[in-house]
């Protein structure tokens, strides 16, 4: 649970540096191994529900999850860090009418 708590707050509660891996898959593989983590937690279908619920945002959450990636410590995040990105995920999936 704190890995998904970990994922939404950084994705400004709308809902990995790894090389060519996907970078949701590469952050959920590190945070499972936090203390306060689920080492259960199945990672595919966590970043399966992040990517339905961005919807048409690819790109946002993508720059979201790279931004991520970049953390030096997945198990403390400073998630000031990908506040411009969460942000902009943010605006995507529930634009302001």
């Amino acid at each position: 649970m704190k890995l998904l708590r970990f994922l939404i707050s950084v994705s400004a509660l709308v809902f990995g540096s790894v090389g060519c891996a996907d970078p949701c898959l590469a952050v959920c593989e590190e945070f499972r191994g936090c203390p306060d983590a689920d080492p259960e937690v199945d990672c595919e279908a966590l970043c399966a529900d992040a990517a339905e619920q961005a919807g048409s945002c690819e790109a946002e959450l993508e720059a979201v999850q790279e931004c991520e990636a970049t953390q030096v410590d997945v198990c403390t995040p400073i998630v000031e860090l990908c506040a411009a990105e969460a942000t902009a995920l943010q605006a995507c999936v529930a634009p302001s009418n």
